[in-house]
């Protein structure tokens, strides 16, 4: 359920985005940056980052769209070490709930999970850009509302447009 009068005819917070895409696209080219650019992270680690901030800040509709792109790379049968990311998410966790307390031994912790410092470079990124799309969703008052099936869907159509952008923009053209 929308909250605002410009947003109340708009059934998801996809629609919010592309109905004033030229003001949120700025924001979709970061977020395609920091998932596609050259990183020790595949996009599907940072997929499972972005999932782990948007249920730290409570974000339905983006974890619909996080577990949807999950899903989309676990039918190509790409898998995530779990064990590999355990530092990594135990410092998103920090990042998003009490990012002012954060110290060089969080740090350390994660590159002592074999991680340089451009992959928590990454990450802090990464991290940031979720939360606003988190932070917009929840402000506008959108929760998961689509069916499972829709979110895997947009998962698997972001993979094949090779990022956010691209399947932002077929959306627009919409």
């Amino acid at each position: 359920m929308a909250y605002l009068k410009q947003t109340e005819k708009t059934n998801n917070f996809l629609e919010v985005l592309v109905r004033d895409h030229r003001r949120y696209m700025p924001i979709m080219e970061y977020l395609d940056n920091l998932t596609q650019q050259e990183s020790e992270l595949s996009w599907q680690e940072r997929e499972r980052i972005a999932l782990e901030v948007s249920k730290a800040n409570g974000a339905e509709f983006c974890i619909g769209i996080h577990r949807g792109v999950l899903r989309a790379f676990e039918s190509q049968e790409i898998g995530i070490g779990e064990d590999s990311m355990k530092p990594i998410l135990a410092f998103v966790n920090k990042l998003v709930k009490a990012s002012s307390h954060i110290t060089k031994e969080d740090i350390e912790a994660v590159k002592k999970g074999g991680w340089s410092d451009q992959t928590v470079e990454d990450i802090i990124g990464l991290v940031s850009a979720i939360t606003i799309y988190d932070i917009l969703a929840n402000g506008f008052g959108f929760k998961a509302s689509l069916p499972k099936e829709v979110f895997e869907e947009m998962g698997k159509g972001t993979i094949e447009a090779g990022g956010f952008v691209a399947q932002f923009r077929s959306f627009i053209k919409q």
